[in-house]
């Protein structure tokens, strides 16, 4: 099944030859490999642009595990360019080439004829760390899983009925390809379980899993409200019986999250009053956030273990509205919450 992406197509066609690195980062599984290798490499293609040009390399496959070094990376990408004719590298996974892969992605900014194009996902791989890295000369894409308009390219039966498996599976692009219930919550299951709270544990060194899973749920059933750490931590202690430690209370910070966007959109404010919006000064610094995906709104999970997905079509409403709106370019949480965030945002 194609599905487009026409949207992030674009902007990548927008930043041909730019000047930077074009990094498309978002959550896993959500199409990021197939944007860049199958729908923009089609791209380049029709555009006339010699096989030969196009350098491709997917440091996730076992035949490519001899390149996840900098130095091998670096050797085999040198040895299909030249110093002649414009080249298209491509390189998936870029984190599987070592806490290093900065030095490739340097050395490739050196070559005029060279334009760079990198994917990654993982608990050692964050936009920000790029950013940080090559200030100025990276540019960020940031992928979500399928909006509505993508889900429906290829639909066949009325809105309404995909409409109902939409916000109740989400939108990763596997889901769409799959027909059975049971198999989406079978790969759902699994991708969460395996990949999503993998990842979060790896790149916080969190030892107790289970109460992560325990935060996961508290933020998707709180998704599109205002917080703050300290009502995190006061609902952890009151459901576990214990405190959040200072580690994982400090690693909730809105700084500290925006960063990890790959399972939920954080918005940073400060503190408004909900029934009049007058801007407290000196509030407490809050935020709001949406789940990346509607999946994450809707499954059940206690002790760790995935029981399921049981949605709510009224808190999905405005969690989808959000997430559509910033799939456009947007930025307000919408509602109340969206009036209180436009009073407070331009406050030094």
């Amino acid at each position: 099944m194609k599905i487009r992406r026409d949207s992030y197509l674009e902007q990548l066609i927008s930043r041909k030859w730019n000047g930077m690195i074009k990094v498309v980062a978002g959550m896993r599984r959500s199409g990021k490999s197939y944007l860049l290798f199958k729908l923009f490499v089609a791209h380049l293609k029709a555009e006339g642009v010699d096989d030969r040009h196009i350098v491709t390399i997917e440091l996730d496959r076992k035949e490519n595990e001899q390149y996840r070094s900098a130095d091998a990376l670096y050797k085999y990408i040198k040895a299909r360019i030249s110093r002649r004719g414009k080249y298209y590298v491509l390189i998936d996974e870029i984190q599987l080439a070592g806490d290093d892969f900065y030095e490739v992605l340097n050395s490739l900014l050196h070559y005029s004829n060279v334009d760079t194009y990198v994917t990654g996902s993982n608990s050692r791989f964050l936009v920000t760390d790029i950013v940080t890295e090559f200030r100025g000369r990276s540019d960020e894409i940031m992928m979500r899983p399928l909006s509505f308009a993508e889900w429906m390219g290829n639909a066949k039966r009325d809105w309404r009925d995909e409409w109902a498996d939409y916000f109740t599976f989400g939108g990763l692009p596997k889901v769409r390809e799959t027909s059975s219930s049971e198999g989406r919550i079978a790969y759902l299951k699994q991708v969460f379980a395996k990949t999503y709270l993998t990842d979060i544990v790896e790149r916080n060194h969190i030892k107790n899993v289970d109460d992560l899973s325990g935060i996961v749920c508290v933020f998707a059933s709180g998704a599109g409200s205002l917080t703050n750490v300290q009502t995190i931590a006061n609902t952890y202690k009151t459901v576990k019986g214990r405190p959040i430690s200072k580690k994982d209370e400090e690693a909730l910070t809105w700084s500290d999250l925006d960063k990890k966007r790959f399972l939920y959109a954080v918005k940073q404010f400060w503190g408004c009053a909900k029934k009049n919006y007058e801007l407290l000064t000196g509030g407490v610094q809050k935020f709001g956030w949406a789940c990346v995906d509607q999946i994450l709104l809707n499954m059940i999970i206690v002790d760790g273990e995935f029981l399921g997905v049981f949605p709510d079509e009224a808190d999905w409403i405005s969690q989808y509205i959000d997430l559509a709106n910033s799939q456009r370019g947007a930025d307000d949480i919408v509602g109340e919450l969206g009036i209180a965030y436009s009073k407070c945002r331009n406050v030094d």
